[in-house]
């Protein structure tokens, strides 16, 4: 993986262009966006100077030794910004005290909370706390926590293809909907057959036989209710509606 402009510009923001030789917080001679002789060519010295675009060459040759240690520590696939996060880290901090560092042993352990919150503790310089540090630790934390996983991403869309589509949900809602209906359908008719025989006691009364044709009719009202509203049912459903 290269190193984003998005860290890249980070690095740059908190090193700061010096074209001229300067000893850091630990005392160390460097120039441009934080180069010193550990990174390689060139060799700083005192009194050295270089030019903003010479410094960002230089930026540009550094990062590939910080990237390849980074690298070497990785034993997991990581995402864009986990990596530009850890990149940043081992710029500032060396790559011997990146690859013991705990930040590395938790990624690599799939512990990605809790190697965002281990950059915090690279706040130090020659022993002392600095806030420009601080203040660097929690970009780059933040930087690395918004990333992602790939596998978190994968099992994400995993999920998402086991899980019901919305027209099949309609279909169950509908379903159910329609079931309801169907037993709407069937108390109604219930009611009518209740109603029907209400009225023909009313029509019969003090008659002890019923007339076979009044049964016959309320026969055909239930049955042919019910299957009416069954009917629409079945369509509904077929239709995705």
């Amino acid at each position: 993986m290269k190193t984003s402009a998005k860290a890249r510009s980070l690095i740059m923001k908190y090193e700061g262009f010096r074209g001229t030789t300067y000893r850091c917080p630990a005392g160390v001679l460097t120039i441009g966006y934080g180069h010193t002789s550990a990174a390689g060519k060139p060799q700083v010295t005192a009194g050295m100077k270089i030019t903003r675009k010479e410094a960002e060459d230089i930026l540009a040759n550094d990062l590939v030794k910080y990237e390849r240690a980074v690298a070497q520590g990785l034993k997991v696939e990581v995402a864009q910004e986990q990596w530009d996060a850890m990149v940043s880290l081992c710029y500032n901090i060396g790559p011997g005290a990146f690859l013991r560092s705990s930040v590395l042993k938790a990624t690599n352990k799939r512990q990605w909370a809790d190697a965002a919150r281990r950059f915090a503790l690279w706040n130090k310089a020659g022993g002392r706390v600095l806030p420009g540090l601080i203040r660097r630790r929690a970009e780059e934390a933040a930087m690395y926590a918004s990333a992602q996983p790939k596998e978190k991403i994968a099992e994400a869309e995993g999920q998402a293809l086991d899980a019901p589509v919305g027209r099949s949900l309609g279909k169950s809602r509908m379903s159910l909907a329609g079931s309801a209906q169907v037993l709407t359908g069937v108390a109604v008719a219930s009611g009518s057959v209740a109603e029907i025989k209400a009225n023909v006691g009313a029509i019969t009364d003090g008659v002890s036989i019923v007339p076979v044709a009044l049964l016959a009719a309320a026969a055909v009202i239930i049955i042919g209710g019910a299957w009416v509203v069954y009917d629409r049912h079945l369509k509904s459903v077929e239709d995705g509606i």
